[in-house]
């Protein structure tokens, strides 16, 4: 058989086919082009959003149609990138900068709404990885790094969100911040914080800022500056060292958020953080994966250890794409290569499931039942651009090893 008939081939035994064609044909449905600030079409049918300069693409075509969020971005471009859209990626980014440019944050969502609400950061990910890919030369990866370490001093390391006793930081949005902090997160909602706290120092929230400092490490030495890098080699000591201390409980040897000064005890996939930024020594990341039986079910990951009364949509029995990635990362990182495979194809066959039995993906899956996640403040989302995305991705790992 020529080449091409081998390629062919094995595509056509690959029993995820069906799903690699429906995400590569669902990126249309999604895509927004830009809007014009002002028109009369904005005014009525969009009260509230912020038009963007950048064709982008939403979570999906229906209740989230038109909108951008901060943290999907990076997920759903990993997506976009692995599909050679890598322009449209890059548009996306650029539109995140136009955010932080004219409210002096990257707004949770393209909307007056989230005025003084972010969400967790990814952009200096985002930019690496759209460079990496190709995507963008040199000059656009330091434009926005430029602007991702700004975000960074002035987000996150000053201000309402950094917690001066520790010199980590916090979810803490400028407006309503007992009902808005959980929404900051991204995990809304959840046990985490049920109570509306505003004083929770998240574990993951401190890897993701070890991730841009390790970004900014990077960074430095392409750039060839010896004193910035001497710099972030330092800051990023101090944070590991924190990490290490302030959300690792030695007792139950796992990672955890801090409360008021003390580890919690609610095991979410949060707790795998550290792995994914590297922050773990190797005795933890060994004591972490031990705890996945915790968390692992038919359909991959809960996002939470099995709770009482559970019904908040980002804990027990739900699983979400995110938080399946990073953990698997996690794991691939350092060095569990067959835990981090088997946890792919479980997710992976989930999301083959409920799609031949609904012909969509979906926002978010009950890992128990291997059925269509747990509805929230809302019911639960088809289409979905970082589940397609995330799909895309483990499958490349599954792959390639």
């Amino acid at each position: 058989m020529r080449v091409r008939e081998l390629w062919e081939a094995a595509l056509s035994s690959d029993k995820y086919q069906p799903v690699l064609d429906y995400i590569e044909q669902y990126w249309e449905k999604c895509i927004r082009q830009p809007e014009k600030a002002g028109s009369l079409r904005n005014l009525i049918m969009h009260i509230g959003r912020v038009p963007l300069p950048r064709k982008f693409v939403s979570p999906n075509d229906g209740y989230f149609a038109g909108t951008q969020f901060y943290w999907d971005t990076y997920f759903t471009i990993l997506g976009l990138l692995d599909s050679d859209k890598g322009k449209l990626a890059k548009g996306m980014v650029d539109n995140l900068l136009f955010l932080y440019k004219k409210f002096g944050l990257i707004l949770a969502r393209n909307s007056y709404t989230s005025l003084g609400r972010t969400q967790p950061p990814y952009l200096t990910r985002m930019a690496f990885e759209v460079y990496e890919a190709g995507a963008a030369d040199k000059k656009w990866l330091d434009k926005v790094m430029k602007i991702a370490q700004d975000e960074y001093e002035t987000v996150w390391m000053s201000g309402q969100r950094y917690d001066d006793c520790t010199g980590l930081s916090r979810y803490r949005p400028k407006y309503l911040k007992r009902m808005l902090t959980v929404y900051e997160s991204g995990w809304d909602v959840s046990a985490r914080f049920s109570r509306g706290e505003q004083d929770v120092l998240p574990i993951d929230l401190n890897c993701q800022l070890y991730q841009y400092e390790a970004d900014f490490l990077k960074w430095a030495k392409l750039n060839k500056d010896a004193k910035a890098a001497n710099r972030w080699r330092k800051v990023m000591k101090v944070r590991q060292e924190q990490i290490q201390t302030c959300f690792w409980d030695n007792k139950t040897k796992f990672f955890y958020d801090n409360h008021e000064g003390k580890v919690g005890t609610l095991k979410t996939l949060a707790g795998f953080y550290p792995l994914w930024c590297g922050a773990a020594s190797k005795e933890q990341a060994k004591r972490c994966v031990a705890k996945l039986k915790k968390f692992e079910h038919s359909g991959g990951l809960a996002n939470s250890e099995k709770m009482p009364l559970s019904l908040r949509q980002w804990d027990y029995p739900n699983g979400w794409a995110p938080q399946q990635l990073t953990t698997i990362e996690g794991l691939l990182r350092y060095g569990y290569k067959k835990d981090a495979e088997r946890l792919a194809r479980k997710w992976l066959d989930c999301n083959l499931e409920v799609f031949e039995q609904t012909g969509k993906l979906w926002e978010k899956y009950n890992v128990t039942k291997k059925s269509v996640g747990r509805r929230g403040r809302y019911p639960t989302q088809a289409g979905f651009a970082w589940t397609n995305s995330i799909f895309l991705r483990l499958h490349k790992i599954i792959t390639n090893n």
